[in-house]
């Protein structure tokens, strides 16, 4: 684990940056050092449930605030877009209104962004600062729902609009890790989900910062009736891969995702779960020994 003092903070840069908040996400401590004390405040309401309060980090980011920033999108329109560049240990980030890297080496990252809303784009780069990173701790941040019952975590995925908010919704007897994004991390030859911040509270649920063995995986197709099917280990392994944030462009961290993903579907069970838009499926999930079709 890299230690504060490990990073170059000489008494010009603390002058610079004299506003900071420290994170605690899925074991993974994180710093942001800002010399705008509104964003930094912001920063501590928006993850208050992740508030961290020691010294050693795995990823220390500097964020300057700047006006008129603004980069077209390469196609020509105003959409949204992200582009990274991995080169020699260095994730290049860019997007409408920031510019920013992660030295994954020396865990620190710097970005600048607009100061308009800029709480909103140091969030979209703290996604992907914090993915990669994330990765080289054998950590993956994953797009799916993340609920916990009876002291076991659920995982449930697929491409957006397939129903994780739906299923998180209907499920107020779970304490919910996240509707849209989670993290997975290997954990005492168990592998664990976790919260992570970078998820809606406006769906229905309050999200609960801990953390659960896995028991199964969930692929969430919609559907006129409720049933579900076991997967294939080929395809739960690509199903899995294809919901793994920020590795498409990381040769590196796509090898430890695959080989994470693989002890994953070789230890957890994965299924197909289609489902009605009501709380059905859980009588399937229940009992899915009994109720899955190979």
């Amino acid at each position: 684990m890299t230690t504060l003092e490990n990073f170059s903070f000489d008494s010009s840069h603390k002058k610079n940056y004299p506003y900071s908040v420290a994170l605690k996400i899925a074991d993974l401590p994180i710093v942001i050092m800002a010399e705008n004390r509104d964003l930094i405040e912001s920063a501590k309401t928006r993850y208050q449930k992740f508030l961290y309060r020691r010294t050693n980090f795995c990823l220390a980011i500097d964020i300057h605030l700047s006006d008129n920033i603004h980069f077209p999108n390469p196609d020509g329109t105003e959409n949204f877009f992200n582009e990274q560049v991995f080169q020699e240990g260095r994730c290049c980030i860019r997007s409408n209104y920031f510019t920013g890297y992660i030295d994954i080496n020396n865990n620190y990252g710097k970005v600048l962004c607009s100061n308009f809303d800029p709480l909103s784009w140091l969030e979209h780069f703290l996604r992907i600062a914090y993915a990669v990173v994330a990765i080289k701790n054998e950590t993956i941040v994953f797009h799916g729902a993340g609920l916990i019952a009876d002291k076991k975590g659920l995982v449930f995925f697929g491409p957006s609009g397939c129903g994780k908010s739906t299923v998180t919704r209907l499920s107020k007897h779970c304490a919910a890790l996240g509707d849209d994004m989670i993290a997975i991390k290997k954990k005492n030859d168990h592998f664990n989900v976790y919260a992570t911040p970078f998820n809606s509270e406006k769906n229905g649920f309050l999200l609960t910062n801990t953390e659960a063995v896995i028991k199964g995986f969930y692929r969430l197709i919609q559907h006129k009736t409720t049933f579900i099917n076991k997967m294939s280990r080929a395809n739960a392994l690509a199903e899995l891969l294809a919901s793994i944030s920020s590795i498409n462009k990381n040769y590196q961290g796509s090898l430890t995702a695959l080989s994470l993903c693989t002890q994953l579907v070789e230890r957890i069970p994965c299924y197909e779960l289609y489902f009605t838009p009501d709380n059905l499926f859980w009588r399937f999930l229940d009992g899915d020994a009994e109720q899955i079709s190979d």
